[in-house]
């Protein structure tokens, strides 16, 4: 499957068990192909080594669910640090069984999802070192507030060691799975993390 030609009113893409397929977005990819596009799901595409290229990323500003099961993803977005991912309305991120992915996207997207993202699922993923890292190791971005973050999973990640590096404010949070967080809480970033009781 590979898009090459514009789709400006597709709201859902779902691609499963695409065991041979290399490539489901062209590299040379018009910025308005899916400008409406709200929901992605890719499971068991195993061949594939990246979501989509840098010109698909850049497009996706109604995006509201990101979801990727899948063995071999190596990078949510291809020859890219993941900056170029943009949208401003993601409100599901769900990343589970993507054995050879290392990290997320950058910490500087988290400045974008994070007055939207409600939940947030990050399973099996048995490679993953950090779960949103920045571009360079000295970066110092800050605080952040997750204020509609209503569910928090991060689970079977044994190589997991951080989370990120920003001071997290983060809302009361109906339904927190964090198989390793009594032993761990400092994965979340290299300083306090700050969790209100009070919406």
């Amino acid at each position: 499957m590979r898009w090459y030609r514009l789709h400006p009113r597709t709201r859902d893409i779902g691609c499963q068990r695409l065991e041979f397929s290399e490539l489901i977005w062209n590299d040379q990819q018009d910025l308005n192909s899916f400008g409406k596009l709200n929901k992605i799901q890719i499971i068991g595409c195993d061949a594939l080594f990246h979501v989509f290229p840098v010109a698909v990323a850049k497009g996706f500003r109604q995006l509201q669910v990101l979801e990727i099961s899948t063995s071999n993803i190596e990078k949510i977005v291809k020859e890219s640090d993941s900056q170029d991912f943009e949208s401003d309305y993601l409100e599901k991120l769900i990343e589970s069984k993507c054995d050879r992915l290392k990290t997320i996207l950058l910490s500087s997207v988290l400045f974008q999802i994070s007055s939207s993202l409600r939940v947030l699922n990050i399973s099996s993923c048995h490679k993953l070192k950090e779960v949103f890292a920045n571009k360079n190791e000295d970066d110092v971005l800050g605080e952040i507030s997750f204020l509609k973050l209503e569910e928090l999973k991060l689970e079977d990640l044994p190589w997991l060691t951080n989370f990120c590096k920003l001071q997290l404010q983060l809302s009361l949070i109906a339904n927190i799975t964090c198989d390793w967080m009594s032993e761990n809480e400092d994965i979340f970033r290299s300083g306090k993390l700050n969790h209100n009781t009070t919406k």
